[in-house]
C-alpha cells in the first residue's frame, strides 16, 4: 500500500495582499532632514576616506539636536546618538566644539540631546555570521543600542562605519548586506527612527559606493561625499566637497556644495529659511496661510497632486517657492483635510487637493471613501 502523502497546511501562511485600485493616496511622507533624510528607515552616506564624513555625520546628529538646519535644509529636533567606530573622545569632543560654535551654540545647549559613543577600544559589531550562513545574529552591541533608544527616546542614530559594523567580509557579501540591513529596516518602521550608516567607496569610483548594489537596493536613500572639482581650473577644490544624492525611493535633491569653514562643513551658497512655526498659534496661523494660497490658486485653476512624491504638488511648490519646512507643509495639508477645508478629487489620471468650496475644470469625484 502506498504511503499516504499528508496534505500541506495551506491556510496557516498569512498572505496579505491588497488591490491599489481600493486605496486613496497614502498620507504625506515625513523628514528628518528636508527632502535627504526620511524618517523611519535607514540612509546611506558615502565616501572616500578622509573625505569628511564623519564630521558631516557628527554635524547632522547636532543639527538633530537642537533642532537647527542642516547644511541649510530643515531638519527636526530629535535625541540622536551616534557610535564612532575609529574616532576616540577626544577627537568627537574637538569636533564638537567646533561645531557648536559655527552653529553660535554652547555645548551645554545639547543637554541630553545628544549621546556620542567613541568605540575605538569597544567592540563595534552589530551583527555576527555563523560560518556559511548569511543570516545576521545580533550581538550585545545591538540589544544595548536599542536599549539605549527606548530609553533616551531616540530618533536618530549615526553608525560610522559600515566596515567596523558589519564587518570587512560582511559588506561584501550581498546576502549578509541585504540580511543585516532589513533587520536595522524593521527596527526603524518598528521603533520610528532613522539611522544612517557611513559607507566608504571603491577607489575606481569615488562619487559612488563601495560594495554591491545591495547596499542601494537595500536602504532607502543615499548620498556621497566627494571632492569638488572646478571645471575652469581642471583641477579639485581640496577644501571643498560636493554633497550628490545616489537615489532614493522618496525624491530627487540638487547637490550641495560645501566648504570648510572654521572646522566644520557649511553650504558655499549659505541661504536662509523663514522661521517655522513652534506654538499652536503659530501654527494655526501657517495652516491658515497655506490654505489661503491653495484657494487663491485653485481659482486660477492650477492643479495640485495630492502625493507629494510629485513635483507639482502643493506642498512640493510651496518648498521650493517659500524654502519652508516639507514636514510643515505636510502637516498643514493633512489639516486641511482632516477639517474638511479641502477634498480630494481626480483630475485626469491624479489626485489633486483643492478648497472644498472650490472646483477643478473637468474633475472626477473619487467616490465615499474620499469623503470618510
Amino acid at each position: 500500500m502506498a504511503d499516504v502523502i499528508p496534505l500541506r497546511n495551506t491556510v496557516s501562511e498569512p498572505w496579505g495582499g491588497f488591490f491599489p485600485a481600493d486605496c486613496l493616496p497614502p498620507p504625506p511622507r515625513q523628514w528628518l532632514v528636508d527632502d535627504i533624510v526620511p524618517c523611519n528607515t535607514v540612509i546611506m552616506l558615502a565616501g572616500a576616506p578622509k573625505r569628511g564624513k564623519s564630521l558631516l555625520l557628527q554635524q547632522m546628529l547636532t543639527s538633530a539636536a537642537l533642532g537647527l538646519p542642516w547644511l541649510g535644509k530643515h531638519t527636526e529636533k530629535v535625541r540622536a546618538v551616534g557610535l564612532f567606530m575609529e574616532d576616540d573622545k577626544d577627537e568627537l569632543v574637538r569636533r564638537q566644539y567646533n561645531i557648536c560654535q559655527a552653529y553660535g551654540r554652547c555645548v551645554g545647549d545639547l543637554e541630553d540631546t545628544l549621546e556620542l559613543n567613541p568605540r575605538e577600544q569597544l567592540p563595534t559589531r552589530l551583527f555576527e555570521y555563523k560560518r556559511g550562513n548569511p543570516t545576521p545574529i545580533p550581538t550585545a552591541l545591538w540589544d544595548r543600542l536599542w536599549q539605549t533608544v527606548d530609553e533616551g527616546r531616540i530618533s536618530l542614530i549615526g553608525l560610522d562605519t559600515a566596515t567596523l559594523v558589519f564587518g570587512g567580509n560582511a559588506i561584501i557579501n550581498i546576502e549578509k548586506v541585504t540580511n543585516s540591513l532589513r533587520e536595522i529596516t524593521n527596527k526603524c518602521a518598528h521603533k520610528g527612527i532613522s539611522v544612517v550608516i557611513t559607507v566608504h567607496t571603491n577607489k575606481a569610483d569615488p562619487s559612488g559606493f563601495f560594495g554591491p548594489n545591495a547596499w542601494l537596493g537595500t536602504v532607502r536613500a543615499a548620498m556621497n561625499l566627494n571632492i569638488a572639482f572646478d571645471d575652469d581650473l581642471r583641477q579639485a577644490c581640496l577644501r571643498e566637497r560636493v554633497l550628490t544624492d545616489l537615489g532614493g525611493n522618496y525624491g530627487i535633491w540638487e547637490p550641495i556644495r560645501l566648504v570648510w569653514r572654521e572646522g566644520v562643513w557649511e553650504p558655499k551658497d549659505a541661504t536662509h529659511s523663514i522661521n517655522r512655526p513652534r506654538s499652536t498659534e503659530e501654527r494655526a496661523e501657517f495652516n491658515g496661510r497655506v490654505l489661503a494660497f491653495l484657494r487663491q490658486a485653485v481659482r486660477r485653476q492650477m492643479v495640485f497632486p495630492y502625493d507629494d512624491r510629485d513635483p507639482d504638488s502643493l506642498s512640493r511648490y510651496l518648498h521650493r517657492r517659500e524654502r519652508l519646512a516639507q514636514n510643515d507643509l505636510n502637516t498643514a495639508v493633512e489639516w486641511m483635510l482632516q477639517h474638511r477645508f479641502a477634498t480630494l478629487v481626480k483630475v485626469g489620471r491624479k489626485v489633486a487637493i483643492r478648497p472644498i468650496e472650490l472646483t477643478y475644470e473637468g474633475e472626477q469625484s473619487l467616490g465615499a471613501e474620499a469623503a470618510e
